[in-house]
């Protein structure tokens, strides 16, 4: 209630007050009259109430229908699992894997079946000879052959082919003392045949011939021959072949194949 109100309402209950003090009775000419003093009016201000207002419904207006609330999923989010998949084999196999063999394959030791091996005692024999022997030449007779193929020798150390089919053992061994002479040649004489030198000489390498002085005889020259072993083979074009034949070592050029 505003100030204006309350003030306006105490003067109407003040009046009402006064009022009803006045003595009410009849009415005569002699009784002296109460004078009344005149209040004065009072101007009580209008008050202007605000209008009630209206509430309308807006026709038309469908509100949606309220939708509860999706709860939210209690269940937690299901866990990984713990076990860590298998892993692959990290330890590398323990068996090594054979290894192929990195030597290359040597050939044959001397001494074995397959090569000519000047360590073994002569088939014929052996003999000694120096510088100027006599008689000269010096001969030994020699059966070669053998199932020794002695191609695997390649090129001998004087250029020619290393061929012909012989023994293990060198046919003849001839240990020569060096001098004056400045050559020192061995050829074979067959009877019939073909036939291949190849001689092992001091310094350890191979010397080889076949046909010379056109002829199917072999012979091979050392000039200024050195002392030492020089272990001859004898060799047919035919494994196991047996041809009969001379050996000769001479220091003189005239004698050879013919």
């Amino acid at each position: 209630m505003s100030k204006i109100t309350r003030v306006s309402l105490s003067l109407l209950t003040v009046a009402a007050i006064a009022a009803a003090c006045v003595s009410v009775g009849p009415t005569t000419s002699s009784s002296p009259s109460l004078a009344i003093p005149s209040l004065p009016s009072a101007s009580l201000p209008s008050i202007t109430l605000p209008p009630t207002p209206t509430f309308v419904a807006t026709p038309g207006v469908t509100l949606p229908p309220t939708a509860a609330p999706t709860a939210a999923p209690t269940d937690a989010p299901t866990t990984a699992p713990t076990d860590a998949p298998t892993d692959a084999p990290t330890d590398a196999p323990t068996d090594a894997p054979t290894d192929a063999p990195t030597d290359a394959p040597t050939a044959s030791p001397a001494g074995t079946a397959g090569t000519l091996d000047f360590t073994k005692p002569a088939n014929y024999g052996d003999i000694a000879l120096s510088s100027g022997f006599v008689p000269d030449p010096h001969q030994k007779a020699v059966t070669p052959g053998g199932s020794i193929d002695a191609s695997y020798l390649g090129t001998g150390e004087n250029g020619n082919n290393c061929r012909g089919y012989a023994t293990s053992a060198p046919d003849y061994q001839v240990t020569y003392t060096s001098g004056a002479a400045t050559l020192l040649r061995f050829y074979y004489l067959a009877e019939e045949g073909d036939t291949t030198l190849i001689i092992n000489a001091p310094n350890g390498q191979w010397y080889c011939a076949d046909d010379t002085y056109a002829t199917s005889d072999p012979s091979i020259d050392f000039d200024t021959p050195a002392s030492g072993n020089y272990d001859v083979w004898v060799g047919t074009y035919t494994s196991g072949a047996s041809i009969s034949g001379t050996l000769n070592v001479t220091e003189l050029s005239g004698n050879h194949p013919e």
